[in-house]
């Protein structure tokens, strides 16, 4: 997830900027918006039911009515707020307002932003180069995206894409309603997911972080084991939330648990073999 950070005086246009980014964003993927609300808070409605459950000191309040879900958190932190986003799948999040948060983003005006990425862009300058925002990934993000694309491109097994029949009403086709501990089973395939921790026995070298993420870029996306089609993704952590340790999230989903482990191990292993030249060990899985 994209995060882009907004910051600038009142009166120097953020708003306006940022209701005509989110349109434009959504030509490429989902967006969510973060507002800081400076010194006042967000006034709750007097006397209704979750605004009363929330001042009973509930850590979670939340309404749900024929359009959306309004959700009342007990927690003021930005990071965990970008997490949530990123758990969700989202592909962008655009924050405004948090002018003490050193995430390098978009200034607006003469205020004073050591490390800002851009100052007074226009909308065409920002989409095309939105690869220069920091990004923040999770495994619980991770495993909506593969699922989605397994979805769109891997739901319908071949063998069944070259049968007459109908995928959908075939007596011939096993549900997949469950699975093994660890995995998310549904008539779409099977997610598998690990974490691997990563060390530096010795001096981390610079850029290191940037050499794992084109590593992990390059390996092999589809595989084909035992006759069933995988589909497998690798992630390296990003280090905008911490505390916590460097990790790698290695996802995959198949039409049954054994060839998503095995595709796992494969992937494992070969991540191993990549990145040893580096200096870096992978621990988790063996």
């Amino acid at each position: 997830m994209k995060v882009l950070h907004i910051v600038g005086h009142s009166g120097s246009g953020k708003t306006t900027f940022i209701t005509r980014l989110v349109v434009e964003l959504q030509n490429f993927g989902t967006v969510a918006t973060i507002k800081h609300l400076g010194h006042h808070t967000y006034a709750l409605p007097e006397g209704k039911d979750t605004t009363l459950f929330f001042e009973c000191g509930v850590t979670i309040s939340e309404g749900i009515d024929s359009e959306k879900s309004v959700i009342l958190l007990r927690d003021p932190d930005l990071f965990h707020a970008l997490g949530r986003m990123a758990d969700l799948g989202m592909d962008f999040a655009v924050i405004e307002g948090f002018k003490s948060v050193e995430i390098p983003g978009i200034v607006f005006g003469d205020l004073p932003a050591p490390g800002a990425l851009m100052t007074d862009p226009d909308i065409d300058h920002v989409i095309n180069n939105i690869s220069v925002f920091p990004e923040i990934l999770t495994k619980a993000g991770q495993e909506i995206k593969i699922r989605s694309e397994w979805t769109n491109k891997y739901s319908v097994p071949l063998k069944c894409t070259q049968c007459s029949k109908d995928y959908n009403t075939c007596q011939g086709v096993v549900r997949k309603s469950g699975g093994a501990p660890g995995t998310i089973g549904d008539n779409h395939g099977v997610v598998l997911s690990l974490t691997a921790g990563i060390s530096f026995p010795g001096k981390k070298g610079d850029g290191c972080n940037e050499k794992l993420v084109a590593i992990a870029g390059t390996m092999q996306r589809e595989r084909t084991i035992a006759g069933a089609t995988v589909l497998t993704s690798v992630a390296v952590t990003n280090r905008l939330i911490t505390p916590g340790p460097m990790e790698i999230y290695i996802t995959a989903i198949s039409d049954g648990y054994r060839p998503a482990i095995v595709a796992i191990s494969q992937v494992f292993r070969e991540l191993k073999e990549n990145v040893l030249p580096l200096g870096v060990v992978l621990h988790g899985f063996d």
